[in-house]
């Protein structure tokens, strides 16, 4: 699963993809210890997720549109755009 980050107007036949995955305790423990490689997306907040899961801001993937077997979602605007910067914080060292 992941998050489709590539604007509508590049569109073309391939995306940008951050990849997600199931919370756990290691990853509580990089929140903790201030990691900018990860950012939180909770189910309440979301609701096509399954469980609170997180975003790999360092597994970015440039795939396919043929890749992409189901729609489950949207983020919503306010989270897309925490999402996009700390991703910019992430890339800039």
């Amino acid at each position: 699963m992941g998050l489709i980050i590539t604007p509508e107007y590049l569109n073309e036949g391939t995306l940008l993809v951050i990849l997600i995955t199931t919370k756990s305790s290691s990853y509580e423990n990089k929140f903790a210890k201030g990691y900018k490689n990860i950012f939180l997306l909770t189910k309440r907040e979301n609701p096509f997720l399954l469980n609170d899961s997180i975003l790999l801001l360092d597994k970015v993937l440039h795939i396919d549109k043929l890749r992409v077997k189901a729609h489950m979602g949207f983020v919503r605007k306010r989270i897309f755009k925490e999402v996009l910067h700390s991703f910019q914080k992430f890339l800039t060292p």
